[in-house]
Formats: structure tokens, sequence, C-alpha cells
């Protein structure tokens, strides 16, 4: 929903802020531009504080900057404060993918990943939904950009819920931390009764 929303807003953007063809394509680059700092951040990140942190901070510069956004009084601030929230996306994004192929058992991870792919063309279908209702009321834009953050809004609420990646800490030498994670995923699962980590399966494992 953040990637697209600009694209349906440009117009009612141009006729607020009477914005030159420069101005108009600069606004509808400026999530990009975000999104590939904070792409190339977020590997960084990822290999050094964790999937997870990476994954959070993302979601999180999204949300606070994309609500911001709604209550931009200027066209300069609005750039700086979309660029934010593509730096959010391209930070999360791609730390998602890596927490979601790393939690996942073999055997699943093509339908939960072409399943997080799925939910990309909804995001984009209820933002445009949102739009045609609101567009032409009185702050409408700012009630559409307000709505685009809401999938980021319940991602952040479910990620209570999301451990960090085992496979993580394993590669970081903190074999507990990777033991506790895969003992809640058991615990969550409800699988405590066909799925137990001995001390010979730990240290095969560490080996």
């Amino acid at each position: 929903s953040e990637m697209v929303v600009l694209s349906l807003l440009i117009n009612k953007l141009d006729e607020i802020w009477l914005l030159t063809s420069f101005e108009k394509g600069f606004l509808g680059s400026s999530i990009f531009i975000g999104f590939t700092i904070g792409s190339l951040s977020s590997g960084y990140v990822s290999d050094r504080k964790g999937r997870r942190p990476a994954y959070l901070i993302g979601a999180g510069l999204v949300l606070v900057f994309a609500v911001a956004s709604s209550f931009a009084q200027n066209f300069f601030g609005f750039i700086i404060l979309r660029i934010i929230c593509g730096f959010g996306i391209g930070m999360a994004v791609p730390a998602l993918f890596a927490l979601a192929t790393e939690l996942t058992p073999a055997d699943y991870r093509s339908m939960v990943l072409n399943n997080v792919w799925s939910v990309f063309p909804i995001g984009a279908a209820f933002v445009i939904l949102m739009t045609k209702y609101f567009i032409d009321t009185e702050y409408g834009w700012r009630y559409v950009l307000l709505f685009a953050s809401l999938p980021c809004f319940i991602l952040l609420t479910f990620s209570h819920y999301v451990p960090e990646s085992p496979r993580f800490h394993m590669s970081n030498g903190k074999y507990e931390k990777a033991f506790e994670e895969l003992d809640k995923i058991i615990k969550y699962a409800k699988m405590e009764d066909t799925i137990c980590i001995g001390e010979q399966d730990k240290q095969n494992l560490i080996a």
C-alpha cells in the first residue's frame, strides 16, 4: 500500500501545492530513493543485529513516518517523510524474507514465501479502494495516507509472536539462544510430544 499510494495521490497533491513537473517526478520516486538506501542497509543490520531487529526497525519507521506524512504541511517536508518511509520498507522487506526463509521448514518454504508475496497486491487493492472513497473529501489525501499505514500497524501487532531466526544465532556462535528460540517454536507449534532436541542433537547441530 505504501509503494503505490503516491501514484494515486499525485494529482491531488499537484492541485494543493502546484507542483512543477520535476517536483511531481521527484514525488513519485521519493519512496524508491528511500527503499534503495534501506535495502542496502538491511543486510548490514540483519547480519549484525539479527533478522528480527532489522525487520522491526524497518516496519516501525514505515509506520511512524507514513503517519507523519499525512500531517505534512509543505512539499519539502512531505518528501523527506516519504523518503524515510521508503527507507523503512527497504530495511524491513529483505529482513522479512530472510526471517521467513530461515524459520520455515523446507517442505513449506515455497508456499509460505508465495503467501508473503500474495499480500502485496492485497495491500495495493486496499489503498486503491480507500482512495476511491476518500480522495474527493476534505483532507481526503491525508485520510488515504493514514489508511495506507494500517497494514504496517497490523504487521507490527502480530510481530510480537515472531521469534528471531535460530540460524542467525547459530551462525554467530550464540548456541544457547538458538536452542531457546527452537524451544519457543516447538512450544508454539504444540509439538513438544513429537520433537525433542536432546544434548546429542545440540552437539550435532553445533558441529
